[in-house]
């Protein structure tokens, strides 16, 4: 089972693309020079309005493993990256964050017992969800079967060990490995949907086994 961006994007790429090509194309002939005759204001007309065109049209974002991030933005008519959307970066958490996020999970399945920690990772408004940080929680005596997940309830009840990462990494199989060695606990890197822009991202996870449970929560990596 690969990781592949959401199916109904898939579609929705390409218009934006062909415009701005074919506008900034016509914008480097026009600055190498045109024969006048077939008409410099017609064909610069035409170039202003592809330009223009392609900014208009929504762009969506494509998964990691493509050529991708969202489309440019045309400012003065040169290409201009976007900048990540306020609430994404609102959003972004750091390792040490991941890190509390587990020890917070497993005091409190000391505390409540597993029923009621299951449940509440599962919560979408519950305590272990902030910003992209969510939990997640495997059964320790399997290979790597999952009891709870903050941001994919479709995954629990699942065995995850044939998921692959378009690095062909297997998440579940390097988590459940960190989990049962010797000291239990580390970090695993992958490539995995966002939480909130459900792009493929890279991202790092922390790590750790308590009782008959491996849990982890992961942050996004910039690099």
């Amino acid at each position: 089972m690969n990781l592949t961006r959401p199916a109904q994007l898939q579609m929705m790429d390409t218009a934006p693309a062909y415009c701005l090509h074919i506008g900034m194309a016509g914008l480097s002939i026009l600055r190498s020079g045109f024969p006048q005759h077939i008409g410099m204001k017609a064909l610069s007309t035409i170039c202003t309005l592809l330009l223009c065109l392609s900014a208009s049209l929504p762009t969506h974002a494509v998964s990691s493993g493509g050529a991708g991030g969202p489309m440019p933005r045309i400012v003065n008519g040169q290409a201009v990256a976007p900048s990540t959307p306020p609430d994404l970066k609102q959003a972004r958490r750091n390792e040490q964050q991941a890190q509390a996020m587990v020890q917070k999970v497993i005091a409190y399945l000391r505390e409540h017992g597993p029923d009621k920690t299951i449940a509440e990772i599962n919560s979408p408004h519950g305590p272990f969800r902030d910003g992209e940080l969510y939990v997640f929680l495997f059964d320790g005596r399997k290979e790597a079967f999952c009891l709870a997940h903050g941001a994919y309830p479709n995954l629990i009840g699942k065995d995850l060990r044939h998921i692959r990462d378009p690095d062909g990494v297997l998440p579940a199989i390097e988590i459940m490995k960190v989990g049962k060695s010797r000291t239990g606990r580390g970090w695993v890197d992958y490539r995995w949907p966002h939480p909130i822009s459900h792009k493929i991202e890279k991202k790092r996870t922390y790590v750790e086994r308590h009782g008959n449970y491996v849990l982890g929560a992961g942050i996004t990596r910039e690099h």
